[in-house]
Order: C-alpha cells, then structure tokens, then sequence
C-alpha cells in the first residue's frame, strides 16, 4: 500500500519541476535544469517530512506475514 502522502509528494516534485523546466527554458537553459533545482529546493524538505516515518515497520509486517 502506497502512502497518499508519497504521492503527494511526487506529485508536487514533478509539477515543480515541470514549471521550473518551463522558466530555465525561457532563459535559454535546458529544461534538465529546472528539474535539478526543483530536487535541490524539494529534495531536504521532504526527507524532513518523511523522516518521521517508520518504513522498516512496514516492512517487517510485509515480509513476516503467513501466507
């Protein structure tokens, strides 16, 4: 199971990226650079969100689970 909130996450990062790709474009830059920022702004903001996740918990459910 997917958490909503990764996907929100992913979401915000490729809408970031798509419109800082548009503005490096309009500067004559490549639009690969709009997507560098864009990881560079989002990339510590959402480890901090996520990092209070415990993913190793639902790991452990998922590999110790009686089929």
């Amino acid at each position: 199971m997917v958490s909503i909130n990764l996907i929100l996450y992913v979401g915000i990062a490729l809408i970031l990226g798509y419109y800082l790709g548009k503005i490096t474009n309009w500067l004559k830059l490549t639009e690969i650079v709009g997507y560098i920022i864009a990881g560079i702004i989002l990339g510590p903001i959402i480890y901090i969100i996520t990092s209070n996740i415990n993913y190793f918990f639902y790991i452990n459910i998922f590999f110790h689970q009686s089929f």
